[in-house]
């Protein structure tokens, strides 16, 4: 069954935040421009957590104070960082927007280009083939193209909030102009707002998988030294002369 986190709001004492390790439990509210598919709240009226109405999903106008709250709750309690841990979305989509730097637009010549392939062709076989995209006219290679392509359809804020980040360093890297205005001009809130406390539940998630990762390898590491072991016992066990 899927666990849901309920804590305080930093900045509202009338109202509770919720992080669903699921989806499909807020799935019915997919409305408007919504923080997370995973992230609801209620009012409590200043009742501490009882809920006193209905659970809706977060909007993207309420971004700063709910990664705020939700920080300094997985601060407080480490242990709901492996609720958080599994839909939270990874902040590792440098290749995304670094292949979306390399997408411009050439006056006069159809070009296309290949999530799968990440690669860019001037060739018109490419042009029926459904998995390559014409390259649009506004391409440039400035921030707001890349984040435009790199974002594609995605619709959570703070999904658009991880793509605008790394799209901004991947313009900087590559010799382009991109600063904390533009990236707030691509999510809709105030960059300063949500960088601090995004950060720390992203330090904390990654923490975890890092932490996740290590115990699957060592566990790994510690059966095959035990079977190789076994595997040796028997050998010298078969060997021995009857």
């Amino acid at each position: 069954m899927s666990q849901r986190i309920v804590f305080r709001s930093v900045g509202n004492p009338e109202v509770a935040y919720t992080w669903h390790e699921s989806y499909y439990e807020l799935r019915d509210q997919l409305r408007g421009d919504h923080l997370s598919a995973n992230a609801g709240f209620f009012l409590t009226y200043g009742d501490e957590l009882c809920q006193h109405s209905g659970e809706s999903i977060v909007q993207k106008d309420n971004m700063g104070d709910y990664l705020l709250s939700l920080a300094s709750h997985l601060m407080e309690y480490p242990d709901n960082v492996r609720v958080v841990s599994g839909s939270w979305p990874r902040s590792d989509g440098g290749d995304k927007a670094q292949f979306a730097c390399t997408i411009r637009y050439k006056e006069g010549k159809r070009t296309y280009y290949s999530w799968i392939d990440r690669k860019v062709s001037g060739s018109d076989s490419k042009r029926h083939d459904k998995r390559w995209e014409e390259v649009p006219t506004w391409a440039d290679g400035s921030f707001d193209s890349v984040f435009r392509l790199a974002c594609g359809n995605y619709r959570d804020a703070i999904e658009r909030y991880v793509i605008a980040d790394t799209c901004k360093e991947e313009v900087k890297r590559s010799g382009g102009w991109a600063d904390y205005n533009a990236a707030e001009k691509a999510i809709g809130v105030s960059y300063e707002d949500v960088r601090l406390p995004f950060t720390v539940v992203d330090n904390l998630v990654r923490a975890f998988r890092l932490t996740e990762d290590a115990k699957r390898y060592l566990s790994a590491h510690l059966a095959n030294l035990e079977h190789r072991k076994q595997q040796a016992e028997k050998a010298q066990e078969e060997a021995v002369p009857v």
